[in-house]
């Protein structure tokens, strides 16, 4: 179950207090009451309350396209800066994240930004190892430390 819109205001004013990146996932945007404009009603909320947030929104299923990946990423930041922030550059050339895709399926762009969002206590192991292990632990850039929260719409 969904949270009331007085749930999402109590869950941005916590997010708010303790400066927190928000991000969403509204992969069935539309679906869940029958009105885009209202399943977004949250995401609105918390830019209009002044929060940073990634979202992230799947198409595929709303245009029908179900053998597609039809999708954005949408950062809401107040400078550009800030959004970069949201993903790391991890130095790796295009053969070292080809390996890394290949040899361990970590998906990241040819330039290698990871998506710091999709960084967990429980896969940020396997994901150093694997990084360690095609870069022969040359690593050339250290990451920043940012704190990532995930909300469901």
């Amino acid at each position: 179950m969904d949270p009331t819109i007085e749930q999402w205001k109590e869950i941005s004013n916590v997010a708010k207090d303790n400066n927190l990146l928000c991000f969403f996932d509204c992969a069935y945007q539309g679906f869940a009451s029958g009105d885009a404009r209202k399943d977004a009603a949250a995401v609105r909320m918390f830019v209009e309350d002044g929060h940073n947030i990634a979202l992230v929104q799947s198409f595929s299923k709303n245009f029908g396209l179900y053998g597609q990946r039809i999708g954005a990423l949408s950062v809401v930041a107040d400078t550009p800066e800030e959004a970069k922030r949201m993903f790391a550059y991890s130095g790796m050339s295009k053969e070292e994240v080809v390996a890394l895709r290949e040899k361990h399926h970590i998906y990241c762009t040819l330039d290698g930004r990871i998506s710091m969002a999709g960084v967990t206590s429980k896969n940020v192991d396997y994901i150093a190892e694997s990084i360690f292990a095609v870069t022969e632990g040359k690593m050339k850039v250290m990451t920043k430390d940012v704190t990532f929260r995930a909300i469901q719409t």
